[in-house]
């Protein structure tokens, strides 16, 4: 490992007596995929643990807090942030934080939510600090050094949309409805976030004037970054303070360098350790090696993210994998389009039928069986009890079969259109284009499968 900023964090986190990293481990790196965990030496059994980071090293709505009332003695939450004897004398004066987080209310910031406080915190210690002075420098500053870069999260979809000037703007008609649907819910939440995090950018602007800081506008471009790199590497754990569970989540140096996998209960899985010391501490972070056992030196060490689609990985993380067993095909669109009928429309509506229709390798929706049965047959009756399970398979299969096959064709057909009309917009970048065309690849692999079976 010649990585000087991976040394850096190792050596920082192991001046704490409760870190823990195996030695059997190392940190490798790949032009195609950037950092990863690989087998240095020996063995891995079976739910060995490989890491294990305490609370006080991951950043969250806790610790910042903590960390905040350092520069704020005004800041004051029980359990979480120091009494007046815990208090650390070594701040200097002249520190620009002191002045900064001054401006801070114990109030106002329990009513942030982790997102907004995380995404304020790296804002101010990543971001401006350096700005504000050469001589201080942010505790966090070796995890901060080994974040994703924004180049390396420029293929999220929601990225270049809220990104004012991203020639990658030109792939946004060409994502599929689920990418699309999930970019726009994703861009909601920025905008959200921004309008309330930028109240007190606008302020420290203000109150540092003085300084040569970047404009507001440069700064958005940062808390865009920042976003992105909080929704790639947050790990769930609970906060005791916040009560949503879009708020419980943590950020956990070295863990975030396993890469993902696919396959599901079988590679690394994540174990919070529950202390009884204090119900207002984050847990202890422990990362166990599953059921896979590592033997062969230089085999990755991975991690599943969860069972998720190449939209969803896309979406959160800015990549597709291929040959991803948990694609799927929402063809909610097409199919209500082939739907025409009033009366058809009115009686999918009132038996909770209407929409949500999609097409797995495994399987194809029932719900979408349901709508061909009932455009091949236009029989209410039966299709009835097609969905009460008194009609099966045996009797629609033949009746909708020609019709699921046009309509496959038909997909398949359009698919291929869009990867060639992608791959001719050549002012796009090459990789953010190319993950659009694996979604479609994965969906093109979809429909062959099914094509095949009728």
């Amino acid at each position: 490992m010649s990585d000087h900023k991976v040394v850096r964090l190792i050596e920082w986190l192991l001046q704490s007596e409760t870190v823990y990293i195996s030695d059997k481990i190392d940190i490798t790196h790949e032009e195609s995929s950037g950092r990863g965990v690989i087998l240095k030496s020996g063995e891995l059994k079976k739910n060995e643990v490989i890491i294990s980071i305490p609370s006080n090293l991951q950043l969250n709505f806790h610790t910042i807090l903590h960390h905040l009332s350092k520069f704020n003695s005004n800041i004051k939450v029980a359990g979480v942030t120091p009494n007046a004897d815990e208090k650390e004398r070594n701040i200097s004066l002249d520190d620009p934080r002191i002045q900064a987080y001054g401006i801070l209310e114990t109030s106002e910031l329990l009513k942030l939510s982790s997102f907004q406080l995380v995404n304020l915190y790296l804002l101010a210690e990543w971001f401006l600090l350096p700005y504000l002075s050469s001589n201080h420098k942010s505790y966090w500053e070796p995890f901060f050094d080994i974040l994703p870069s924004s180049d390396d999260l420029r293929c999220i979809p929601a990225y270049y949309n809220c990104l004012p000037d991203s020639p990658n703007k030109i792939l946004l008609p060409y994502l599929p409805r689920s990418s699309l649907l999930h970019m726009e819910k994703i861009s909601d939440l920025v905008r959200s976030d921004w309008s309330v995090i930028s109240r007190y950018l606008r302020r420290w602007n203000e109150q540092f004037n003085d300084h040569d800081i970047p404009s507001i506008e440069v700064q958005f471009e940062k808390f865009l970054h920042i976003y992105f790199v909080i929704n790639s590497r947050c790990l769930y754990t609970e906060i005791p303070l916040k009560g949503n569970a879009v708020d419980n989540f943590t950020m956990v140096p070295y863990v975030d360098f396993l890469n993902h996998t696919t396959i599901v209960d079988e590679h690394c899985y994540p174990q919070v350790v529950t202390t009884k010391r204090n119900i207002s501490v984050v847990d202890q972070f422990n990362i166990r090696t599953g059921k896979h056992e590592y033997r062969d030196e230089g085999d990755e060490i991975l991690l599943n993210y969860g069972a998720h689609s190449n939209d969803f990985l896309l979406n959160e993380y800015g990549f597709t994998v291929p040959c991803n067993g948990w694609n799927y095909i929402d063809v909610t669109d097409l199919v209500q389009k082939m739907i025409t009928k009033e009366e058809h429309v009115s009686f999918l509506k009132d038996k909770g039928y209407w929409g949500e229709y999609s097409i797995a390798s495994e399987e194809i929706s029932f719900r979408l069986l349901v709508v061909l049965a009932l455009i091949s047959t236009n029989d209410v009756a039966r299709v009835t009890k097609y969905m009460m399970g008194y009609i099966t398979d045996e009797y629609f299969a033949p009746k909708y079969s020609h019709l699921l096959r046009q309509m496959l064709e038909n997909m398949k057909k359009s698919y291929e259109h869009i990867i060639l009309e992608i791959s001719n917009l050549h002012e796009a970048d090459g990789l953010c284009a190319q993950n659009i065309v694996q979604l479609y690849q994965g969906y093109l692999s979809i429909i062959d499968t099914h094509l095949c079976r009728l």
